[in-house]
């Protein structure tokens, strides 16, 4: 019989005790060198039986890193080192584990409240900032109608006030019969002027509107 046979056979008989008790365990067996040892898997692993898989592999000579406080660490309740607080032998861990849990939903509640207020400033700011804008648009329309009738108001003024300078040179220096029709001629030419100036100002306002919105 072979290394990896009497290998082999004495795994199986080992774990042929424990599976008759039906016990999920572990076994471990030594080798002198690396190569019976991965023999020894070849022959062993995958294999049925008693209705169960083998698994057999080579054990990790890794540390395994330890987990736990220091023993420099001072636990908060007692004050002593090697353990933590909810393991602290002079307390109840049942308190300990609840106090643990109060602080971490306060810490969650605290930083909800703060998302929330952080979310509620940016809505105001963002409020704000529209109702400027739209104060902002309205004082400009609210200019832009108040200089567009002063436009207005001036070029009809102007427009009296010429054909009042004319009527008046008119009435002296020309007889009462040409009066009318001259009167007539300034009417029309001053109506037309003021027609294309009110245009002009009419399209200015229009172009400064679609500029500022």
């Amino acid at each position: 019989m072979t290394r990896m046979q009497r290998a082999s056979s004495k795994s199986i008989q080992q774990l042929k005790m424990w599976h008759t008790r039906d016990l999920t365990f572990f076994n471990f067996k030594t080798f002198s060198n690396e190569e019976e040892a991965f023999e020894a898997i070849k022959g062993i692993n995958g294999q049925t039986y008693t209705g169960q898989k083998l698994i057999v592999d080579v054990l990790s000579n890794r540390k395994v890193k330890k987990t736990g406080p220091n023993q420099d660490d001072q636990c908060f309740k007692c004050g002593k080192g090697g353990h933590w607080a909810h393991l602290c032998p002079k307390q109840d861990h049942q308190d300990v584990a609840e106090e643990d849990l109060i602080r971490d939903l306060n810490v969650i509640e605290d930083l909800i409240l703060d998302h929330n207020l952080h979310t509620h400033l940016i809505e105001i700011q963002q409020k704000k900032q529209q109702k400027q804008k739209k104060e902002t648009q309205k004082k400009y329309k609210k200019r832009q109608k108040t200089k567009k009738a002063k436009y207005q108001s001036q070029t009809i003024t102007l427009s009296f006030r010429l054909i009042q300078k004319a009527e008046s040179n008119i009435l002296i220096k020309s007889g009462k019969n040409n009066f009318i029709n001259q009167l007539n001629i300034i009417h029309s030419i001053l109506s037309h002027k003021y027609k294309i100036i009110k245009k002009n100002l009419q399209d200015l306002s229009q172009g400064q509107d679609q500029r500022y919105k």
